[in-house]
């Protein structure tokens, strides 16, 4: 009866120390979810940006503004698939193609 009192005590014990990794975890996912979406929009803010001073009369057709743009097309895409992998919600990816649209 001693034994399986002990056995008892040292699973709670267990329990209670996986249920607070557990939240602990669930807390730092959400934190990284959270940040890797900003980013992600501050990115893609920065691409629509960019894309605004190709189009001016001045740098139309910079060699150099639109390989900047490609890059950033290809960072917001990684970014948004890294976030996509992570992400809880299902959102659907309605302006994933529509976003990376435009002058090049």
């Amino acid at each position: 009866m001693i034994i399986l009192s002990i056995l008892l005590f040292i699973s709670l014990a267990v329990n209670a120390v996986l249920v607070w990794y557990a939240r602990r975890l669930t807390k730092q996912f959400l934190f990284f979810t959270e940040n890797v979406g900003e980013l992600e929009e501050s990115l893609g803010d920065f691409d629509t940006h960019l894309r605004g001073v190709h189009e001016l009369e001045t740098f139309y057709g910079d060699e150099t503004l639109g390989a900047l743009i490609k890059h950033s097309k290809v960072i917001v895409t990684r970014i948004r698939d890294f976030y996509d992998g992570f992400s809880l919600e299902g959102e659907d990816e309605e302006d994933t193609e529509e976003d990376l649209d435009g002058p090049t």
